[in-house]
């Protein structure tokens, strides 16, 4: 019985998305549709009872294959947040026609119940299957965007991306269980420190997974297809997956590195590889290639979309100097940092569709004069999501930077340090003639009152973040030390 309660989180949202589905095939013309209020209700149901399953303590459950502790609450409460802020966003945006608008909730809820299992999952047979539908749900979404076949190109190249991903995720899965003959994250590390694994071995698997997932968290090198997707999608499609991308992948990848490959220090919260092999040069020169490529490209953007999702795909080369870390203090960093960027990024993008649907490519001086509320939102998530004081973007990447820098990563942190200056040139140089010519057009556009209501309720979380910094990193790390290590 207990199993079945922890699950109920993701049945509500599966449940939800079978009813929306069977909503449509009977609909017949009716004049009021219940497909958004009927999504909410389920992310608000799921809500719920995952506070509710907070009560119950860390333990395992469906077989010993999941954990419910607060590491896994924090991410399931993050990827129901993105949810239910992609779910509005797509309703108002003029990028997904009304015909899709229920396969777009569908997938948004049917992706996310997904996701929330993975970043919960420690059996490596689950992680793979789950991983794998989430990036092709996720990739699917990106296709329901009207009369675009780049759409259609994003899509395809997640779902191809999904295949080769899982598979090298399961040749190094399928090593690893050739020298434990375990699947079972906890069992897999008990079987190296009980018997040892050949140093050759142990570098290839760990190599493989770390590589795998960066197809799943757009770190390199899935950056390169990560850019081209996020261009191709509309707005919402792209605020919503690039979000549960990183949330699900950085799950399996911290849970994964602290459970089968590292060991508990000396002192608590802190952790060491658990092998004399140093893996650590291994994240570090991921997240330094991931950084500067990613500011390079973002840097010689002009063009709206490419610009932003270079900006998109650099924070998870930030998120990899909370991983270098290996202590509770970095780990933490990562959450509030994931945190921040779902309110950022649905905020920032939602914004920007407001612009983007009415926008005059002839002519875009001065546009931010044209809905000023909209304008003074776009500019704070754009400082926001540079990484610029006072908003919790600048505390978010502080703090990833200083876990770095505590563990004497310098090359690392100049090279993040980089990455800020080049990224934030780019995007002051694109916002520029938006602002420019503040009263270079007199017309307004149309405004539709709850999709301002969306970009300015979002402000609030943002202010929030600001304000309550300090109290929320304490938060954090209260979860992320309520774990089954």
């Amino acid at each position: 019985m207990k199993d079945f309660v922890l699950f109920l989180p993701e049945l509500y949202l599966i449940l939800a998305a079978i009813g929306l589905i069977l909503g449509e095939v009977g609909y017949h013309g009716e004049r009021v549709r219940m497909i958004l209020s009927t999504a909410l209700l389920a992310v608000g149901g799921s809500g719920i009872q995952l506070l509710l399953n907070y009560t119950a303590g860390a333990s395992r459950y469906g077989h010993g294959n999941f954990v419910n502790d607060g590491f896994g609450l924090f991410l399931k409460l993050l990827l129901l947040l993105s949810a239910g802020i992609g779910l509005f966003a797509e309703r108002k945006s003029q990028e997904v026609s009304l015909e899709t608008r229920t396969e777009h909730a569908t997938l948004i809820l049917g992706t996310t119940a997904l996701a929330m299992l993975v970043v919960s999952a420690v059996h490596w047979v689950w992680i793979l299957v789950l991983l794998f539908g989430v990036q092709v749900l996720g990739s699917l979404s990106f296709a329901l965007k009207k009369f675009d076949r780049r759409a259609i190109e994003a899509a395809f190249k997640g779902n191809f991306l999904a295949i080769y991903a899982t598979l090298l995720l399961a040749l190094a899965s399928l090593l690893f269980y050739g020298i434990t003959g375990e699947f079972d994250l906890y069992r897999i590390h008990a079987a190296i420190v009980d018997k040892g694994i050949p140093d050759r071995v142990f570098s290839t698997g760990f190599s493989m997974i770390v590589l795998a997932l960066g197809f799943f968290g757009t770190y390199f090198p899935a950056q390169l297809w990560a850019k081209d997707a996020y261009e191709g999608a509309s707005l919402p499609a792209t605020a919503f997956a690039s979000c549960l991308f990183r949330i699900s992948s950085f799950g399996v990848l911290v849970r994964t590195l602290v459970i089968q490959f590292a060991k508990e220090s000396g002192d608590k919260g802190f952790w060491q590889p658990i092998t004399a092999i140093g893996w650590t040069p291994v994240i570090a020169t991921i997240a330094g290639v991931t950084l500067i490529m990613s500011a390079l490209y973002t840097f010689r953007q002009t063009d709206t979309r490419k610009l932003l999702a270079g900006v998109i795909v650099l924070q998870s080369g930030f998120y990899l100097l909370g991983v270098l870390s290996l202590d509770q203090v970095g780990f933490a960093s990562i959450l509030f940092g994931l945190a921040t960027e779902v309110v950022v990024v649905g905020g920032l993008f939602s914004s920007l569709a407001f612009f983007e649907d009415r926008r005059d490519e002839e002519a875009n001086r001065g546009q931010l004069s044209r809905s000023v509320p909209e304008g003074v939102a776009l500019l704070m998530f754009l400082v926001a999501v540079i990484g610029l004081p006072p908003l919790p973007g600048f505390i978010a990447k502080f703090t990833l930077i200083s876990s770095a820098a505590r563990h004497q990563w310098n090359g690392l942190v100049s090279i993040a340090l980089l990455s800020l200056i080049l990224m934030s040139i780019a995007v002051f140089r694109w916002i520029y003639p938006w602002i420019s010519e503040l009263r270079h057009r007199n017309e307004s556009f149309a405004i539709s009152w709850s999709h301002r209501m969306l970009v300015l309720g979002l402000l609030l979380p943002l202010a929030m973040l600001s304000i309550f910094a300090e109290p929320m990193l304490n938060w954090v790390g209260a979860s992320v030390a309520f774990n089954l290590w």
